[in-house]
C-alpha cells in the first residue's frame, strides 16, 4: 500500500519497511547508492538465511557504499545461501528501490533518514519492464562479496 509517512515518524517507517521485508519468501533486493551498515542490523538480522539477497550500491566512502559495508557484507555472505553485494556506478543508481519477491517498492529517502521528514514508501513498477530495469542495474555492476 502506498504511504506518505509524516515527518518525525522514523520508528513507524522502520516498522513498515521491516514488515514489508519480512514477507519475503524468495528474494530481497535493495538498491541504494548510500547503503550503510545499519541496513544489515535493522533489516537483514532476522531474515531466513535461504533467501536470495542482493544489495546494490556505489563504491562510496567510509560513511556509505561498498567501502562502508564490505566487512559486515562478508559476514552476511557467509550465512545467506545466495548473497551478493553489487557495486555499480553512481550514474546508474539514483532512486532507492526495494524488491521483495515480485513486488518493487520505492523509498523516497535513505533507510537511515526515513521518517525524519515526510517519507514516501510505496509500491513501484512491478511489471516485467520494471524488473528488467533493476536486473539491468545489477547486470552492469560488479559483484564484490
Amino acid at each position: 500500500m502506498a504511504r506518505l509517512h509524516e515527518a518525525q515518524t522514523p520508528f513507524s517507517v522502520y516498522l513498515n519497511i521491516r514488515d514489508t521485508i519480512g514477507t519475503a519468501k524468495r528474494r530481497v533486493h535493495y538498491f541504494d547508492r548510500y547503503l550503510d551498515t545499519e541496513f544489515f542490523h535493522l533489516y537483514l538480522r532476522d531474515l531466513n538465511r535461504g533467501l536470495e539477497v542482493r544489495l546494490v550500491t556505489t563504491k562510496g566512502n567510509a560513511s556509505f557504499g561498498v567501502t562502508n559495508v564490505l566487512s559486515v557484507s562478508r559476514l552476511a555472505a557467509g550465512e545467506f545461501a545466495n548473497y551478493q553485494l553489487i557495486e555499480c556506478l553512481a550514474a546508474d543508481l539514483h532512486d532507492r528501490n526495494l524488491r521483495i519477491d515480485e513486488m518493487v517498492f520505492f523509498l523516497g529517502t535513505s533507510i537511515k533518514d526515513a521518517g525524519s521528514q515526510p517519507t514516501n514508501f510505496s509500491p513501484a513498477d512491478s511489471t516485467a519492464a520494471g524488473h528488467a530495469v533493476l536486473d539491468g542495474i545489477m547486470a552492469t555492476g560488479t559483484v564484490i562479496a
